[in-house]
């Protein structure tokens, strides 16, 4: 980024690739609504050779089409950076750059649609995300590992909002997935710090979380060391939520 010379940024994984007309379309979709970034929802699966159009259930209404504010934008779409293309001169003007943790896409478009007030979002030329028995493998075994990356990426997050002053308070300090558990020794140590360190603007914003992060929050602040949490809360958050007898 610090030695691109162009006048857009994109981001494609390595092992996937794009329609032909993918890079112009998303170029003139952003010189067409003078925007910072644009974000693309045309994606297929591939698979074994066979092709699935992919519509992720949190965009499947055409309402979510058109310029989103940067809240619904980073709480509503995924927050990979292959869907998006950015104007370089945004990038250099608030030195915004990758953070070194395994999900810095997470933190990376958080603070980049932050300092844009909209993101125009579209149905353009075809993503191909591909997935071979490798690939899947990994995804697996990175499963494990992921809402703790998730949450070492809000950490970062929050730690950039009080470095810079930012204050946002429609911004969520955190998001809960369905792979979300609490499982180690290490995750609920992390865990715990996290919340404590974010609790006072937790309690201030609470409103703007749903049920299920609040249980997870809580069921982590309520717990003194992960003894008590094994024994009072399922290790899967998802799971010890529906069991409480919530509902999202």
């Amino acid at each position: 980024m610090d030695y691109a010379s162009g006048k857009y940024v994109y981001f494609l994984d390595a092992d996937d690739y794009l329609d032909f007309k993918y890079i112009e379309c998303m170029v003139n979709t952003i010189e067409d609504k003078n925007c910072d970034i644009v974000c693309n929802l045309s994606i297929r699966s591939v698979l074994n050779g066979k092709y699935t159009s992919s519509r992720l259930p949190n965009f499947q209404k055409d309402d979510f089409l058109g310029f989103q504010d940067k809240y619904t934008t980073i709480h509503t779409f995924p927050g990979v950076i292959w869907m998006r293309m950015y104007k370089k001169s945004f990038f250099d003007r608030y030195k915004i750059r990758f953070c070194n943790i395994h999900t810095d896409d997470v933190y990376f478009n958080t603070i980049s649609t932050l300092y844009s007030e909209y993101t125009y979002i579209f149905y353009g030329e075809y993503y191909y995300y591909v997935i071979d028995n490798l690939s899947m493998t990994g995804v697996i075994d990175s499963l494990n590992r992921k809402d703790y990356e998730h949450i070492k990426a809000y950490d970062r997050i929050y730690d950039y909002l009080k470095s810079h002053n930012m204050k946002e308070d429609k911004l969520k300090l955190f998001c809960v997935y369905p792979f979300f558990k609490v499982d180690t020794q290490d995750k609920f140590d992390y865990y715990k710090q996290f919340f404590e360190k974010i609790k006072e603007d937790f309690y201030k914003n609470e409103i703007i979380y749903n049920d299920l992060e609040k249980f997870f929050a809580y069921s982590i602040l309520n717990s003194n060391n992960y003894e008590f949490y094994i024994n009072n809360y399922n290790k899967v958050v998802t799971i010890g939520f529906i069991k409480s007898g919530k509902k999202q």
